[in-house]
């Protein structure tokens, strides 16, 4: 979602993006996971102000996630992201 997240969001798809992530973590099936994400939305809120802010802010929150879990992390930046999810590139998180 976040690569073709537009570069200057209106108010709106600011708005629904948000919602959309808060929703996502209301009723992800894993109740643990879910509350775990809750609480990283409190500590760390959606940044929907562009495409870059989102997928660099959706990056750092998976790579959180791989932390916990003992898992390597993906390299945060546009670059990676974009050749990741925007150019078809077959590069494995």
């Amino acid at each position: 979602m976040a690569a073709w997240y537009p570069e200057m969001p209106n108010v709106h798809q600011r708005d629904q993006m948000k919602h959309l992530i808060f929703a996502f973590a209301e009723f992800y099936p894993c109740t643990h996971c879910a509350k775990d994400f809750a609480e990283r939305l409190r500590i760390s809120p959606p940044r929907v102000e562009n495409r870059v802010e989102l997928s660099m802010w959706l990056c750092q929150e998976h790579n959180e996630v791989n932390r916990k879990l003992g898992k390597e992390e993906f390299k945060c930046s546009i670059m990676n992201l974009d050749r990741r999810w925007r150019d078809g590139g077959d590069d494995n998180c």
